[in-house]
């Protein structure tokens, strides 16, 4: 899946405070209606706007107060500058928020006090994302205050980090110490966190993405999950792609394991999925869950698993794929023939010329002809892809029936486990 760049939000925020009878603080916010949450006054800025200007319109538009009513402060505060994914957009975006410090005049008070839509929430409200009255408070909220210097709540301390001997010999020591740091943010609450595997994907840019095993202790619960820590560019669209696959659809939580995304500094995400090992139970030596890449090798490389119980389990992957996310996908020719000629042409100088590549061909023939009789007129079982590649490419009309739509990019061997039962 390739990545896409990420949506553009401009916007200026009213950070409007007041103290109630015992000095707590609190802190103006407006029901928003397109994120079914509380959140400070704010808007997007309009073509030759300035920040303030936009600031000034929106406290005058969402309160319905005159400009000598209210005052802005003449610079903001700061300006928050961060990526994430847009519930209302449906889409990954990179946000730019002015907050300037605003204050109300007595009748001010008292008109927005009146108005059903507005409310003053305390720390505790915004750290909870719940108002008093039940409704969520967006999570933007207490984000914004801390950028602004103004979130008084104890911060909690980072969890201790600790590397296992065998990530520690795959990544690199400064790489090491930028992911301690992202793993604390990503698992704020976390009172210890453990690396326990890098997982090597097809990219070895540890820069760009790193996938790490990690358990998780928290107050009340252990967990263990799978970290993708990179760039917005090359981790963001993993996130992306996946609700953009897999939420429209009611029953795929039976083939994949949900993805949640964070965003993290210099233009950095995380995404994190469920260790979905745990959901095969305990895994003494071989008799446990591997990836399907491996699964595949075994099959054709030594005595075990049976590659026609591979080949059943291929069946059920992809059946199961095309009933739930695939359903839509159509035969279509011209498509068909740009991805035999973009991608699969490519590929073929490599599966003729490796050694390992050849030897595994040779194997998987093999394997999967043996029971045929060479003489027999019935219909071989078995085609080498690279064969069928070859000839498909040497004319247009022998391009076979392929189904075009969209597909969860991600769904190589090695992010398919299977579970195993050797010997």
């Amino acid at each position: 899946m390739t990545a896409t760049p990420a949506r553009e939000s401009v916007s200026s925020v009213a950070l409007i405070g007041k103290a109630d009878a015992s000095g707590r603080r609190l802190w103006l916010a407006r029901w928003n209606e397109g994120w079914a949450a509380h959140n400070f006054v704010a808007g997007h800025r309009l073509p030759k706007e300035s920040f303030r200007q936009c600031i000034l319109r929106e406290i005058g538009e969402e309160l319905a107060l005159r400009g000598d009513e209210f005052t802005v402060a003449a610079e903001p505060r700061t300006i928050a500058r961060f990526t994430d994914w847009s519930r209302s957009a449906q889409a990954q975006t990179a946000y730019t928020m002015a907050l300037f410090e605003a204050e109300l005049s007595e009748a001010a008070h008292k008109h927005v006090d009146a108005d059903p839509q507005t409310c003053w929430l305390t720390e505790e409200e915004i750290d909870a994302k719940r108002s008093t009255d039940g409704r969520p408070v967006s999570e933007t909220m207490s984000r914004l205050l801390a950028e602004a210097g103004l979130w008084t709540k104890e911060i909690p301390m980072a969890a201790r980090v600790v590397w296992m001997a065998k990530p520690r010999g795959k990544v690199a020591p400064d790489i090491r110490r930028r992911s301690t740091r992202e793993l604390q943010a990503v698992f704020p609450s976390a009172e210890a966190i453990t690396v326990y595997d890098c997982f090597m994907g097809y990219s070895a840019d540890q820069n760009a993405k790193l996938v790490l095993g990690v358990e998780v202790r928290e107050k009340d619960a252990i967990e263990t999950h799978v970290v993708k820590l990179g760039t917005v560019e090359t981790t963001g669209s993993d996130v992306t792609g996946w609700r953009q696959c897999v939420l429209a659809h009611n029953c795929t939580s039976r083939l994949l394991v949900p993805v949640w995304g964070r965003s993290l500094r210099g233009d950095r995400c995380a995404a994190v999925y469920r260790d979905a090992r745990v959901l095969f139970g305990p895994d003494p030596g071989e008799q446990g869950p591997r990836d399907l890449d491996t699964v595949v090798q075994w099959a054709v490389k030594d005595d075990g698993p049976d590659p026609i119980s591979v080949e059943r389990v291929l069946c059920q992957i992809y059946s199961d794929l095309a009933r739930w996310l695939y359903a839509d996908a159509q035969p279509r020719a011209t498509e068909t023939r740009k991805f035999y000629n973009r991608l699969l042409k490519r590929a073929l100088p490599v599966w003729a010329n490796e050694p390992a590549r050849i030897e595994m061909r040779r194997n998987a023939a093999w394997e999967l002809c043996e029971q045929d009789d060479p003489l027999s007129e019935r219909e071989i079982r078995f085609l080498d892809p690279y064969d069928l590649v070859n000839w498909a490419l040497a004319a247009d009309e022998r391009m076979p029936e392929t189904l075009v739509g969209r597909s969860h990019g991600d769904l190589h061997g090695r992010n398919i486990l299977v579970g195993v039962q050797r010997g």
